[in-house]
């Protein structure tokens, strides 16, 4: 029986006949070989990854991600569509890990880019650290870079109307796990507000006095019950479900039931780029480390001395898991669910 990983795979293997005569591959042999011969490349290499140390896997992880690249930019990409060089920068004589930064470089001609574009993904907005990209992405919520001080990715869980009834006029949603707020304090409305100020995407909200405002989660966060009122204007646009509304600011991610509030990744609230693009960055920063400087990379990696060691490992683990369902959702045009397994 297949695994949900597995299924992703054999899913990938099958686009590679299923696509090559949809989008721009239609009209282009060319386009059509490159797209095969990079999926052919992103499939070993990812086999590559799995059979390494994390030593050497952020190598074969970030060009299995770089070779899918090719076949989504064949794939999607109108006009130019031939990829030439990263398109990225990284710094990587920070002194902690946290600090490296990520840039783009060469603009339009640039693999970050391209797929960028290709797939309808903001492109980084400037020099942005290690630690902002780990912590904007939701694998890392519970499991943030040592001695990072970045806001963490929040899980929210909207209250959906009645299948085939009319979008109510108020919505509501619980956003888990905000940190130091005080509800005993009359500044608590602005604690949240300062709060989610960091959060980009989030439209204006409100908490109301009949509303259970706050619930503790834990010693230092909170879960908060928030409000979005909704105008008769708003609502037409809404149309045919109240997902569309927080598909623009939470979206579903690896399983269709789970929403996000990724936090902004510089000083200037610009877009974020999508999941994909940000592991894009990520690996990349630490491909550059583990090529260009191994003595450190390796040295991060020492279980007996390094705080780094096991964040690093997991994240390692996470994006071989994850790369094979964006790559996928991004194949196809439409985000990727995975089934969740109840156990009893």
């Amino acid at each position: 029986m297949y695994d949900d990983q597995s299924m992703m795979l054999l899913r990938l293997r099958e686009r590679r006949s299923s696509l090559r005569n949809l989008g721009q591959l239609a009209s282009s042999t060319y386009r059509r070989e490159t797209y095969s011969a990079a999926m052919q490349q992103f499939e070993e290499l990812l086999h590559a990854a799995s059979v390494v140390s994390p030593a050497a896997r952020p190598l074969p992880l970030y060009y299995a991600l770089n070779q899918a690249g090719r076949a989504i930019a064949a794939l999607h990409a109108v006009g130019s569509w031939e990829l030439k060089g990263h398109g990225l920068k990284a710094k990587t004589d920070a002194s902690r890990i946290n600090d490296m930064t990520v840039e783009l470089q060469g603009k339009e001609s640039g693999a970050f880019h391209a797929v960028a574009a290709a797939t309808g993904s903001p492109s980084l907005p400037s020099a942005v650290s290690v630690e902002a990209l780990w912590a904007s992405l939701p694998e890392f919520m519970d499991n943030p870079l040592p001695g990072s001080e970045r806001d963490r990715v929040l899980r929210i869980f909207p209250e959906m109307p009645v299948p085939g009834h009319a979008p109510p006029l108020i919505y509501e949603a619980t956003i888990t796990r905000l940190p130091g707020i005080a509800p005993e304090k009359e500044s608590w409305v602005s604690s949240v507000a300062d709060i989610m100020s960091n959060y980009p995407l989030i439209p204006p909200w409100s908490v109301e006095p009949m509303l259970p405002r706050c619930q503790q989660f834990d010693e230092t966060t909170w879960d908060i019950t928030m409000r979005w009122h909704i105008s008769s204007e708003q609502q037409s646009t809404l149309e045919p479900t109240v997902e569309s509304f927080y598909d623009g600011f939470a979206p579903a991610y690896i399983f269709s039931t789970d929403r996000f509030i990724r936090p902004k990744i510089d000083e200037e609230n610009s877009a974020l780029p999508s999941p994909l693009m940000t592991w894009w960055a990520l690996l990349y920063a630490f491909s550059m480390l583990a090529r260009y400087e191994p003595r450190k990379w390796v040295s991060l990696l020492d279980i007996n001395e390094s705080a780094y060691a096991v964040p690093l490992e997991f994240a390692l683990h996470e994006a071989a898991e994850v790369i094979p369902q964006l790559v996928l959702g991004a194949l196809d045009g439409v985000p990727t669910f995975r089934n969740r397994t109840i156990t009893v």
